[in-house]
Formats: structure tokens, sequence, C-alpha cells
């Protein structure tokens, strides 16, 4: 049970940081699933479930949330700017 809500907290935590990055580029793009492997203040990596690693950046004016560790399962909507 602790397990689920920490999960929780820790998404709706990534939901607040990619508010901003929301509003400036659009809907998500993409889903991704899988494991925290790295975690710095402006990005972390996830290990996919295909064990390939995505960089998730959070938008400037935010910081990674202290609930996001290593080893923890997430769920993240991408959103990619346009070039």
């Amino acid at each position: 049970m602790r397990a689920k809500q920490s999960i929780a907290v820790i998404l709706l935590a990534l939901l607040i940081c990619a508010g901003p990055a929301l509003a400036l580029f659009g809907p998500p793009t993409r889903t991704l699933r899988g494991r925290i492997n790295f975690v710095q203040q402006s990005n972390f990596v996830v290990m996919l479930d295909t064990n390939e690693f995505a960089r998730i950046m959070v938008a400037q004016d935010r910081r990674v949330p202290p609930e996001v560790q290593v080893g923890v399962m997430v769920e993240v909507k991408v959103v990619q700017a346009e070039d």
C-alpha cells in the first residue's frame, strides 16, 4: 500500500513539473514506462521496458522533485518541442 502511495506522489510531482512544458509544446507525444536509473537537478534517466534509455528534462524554472529516486518504476508522458 505504501509503495502505491509513493508512486502516486511521484507521478503527481512529475505532472506538476511537466505543466509548464505542456503549455509551451502542446499535447503529449509519447508515454514512456520504465525504472528511474539516474537523477540530477534538472533531468533524470529512465530505463524503458525495451532496455532503452530516455533522458527526461524538466522545465527550466523547475527541478526534479525529491520524491523521484533511483529504482522507482514510473510512467512519463513526453512532450517534444518542434525544431
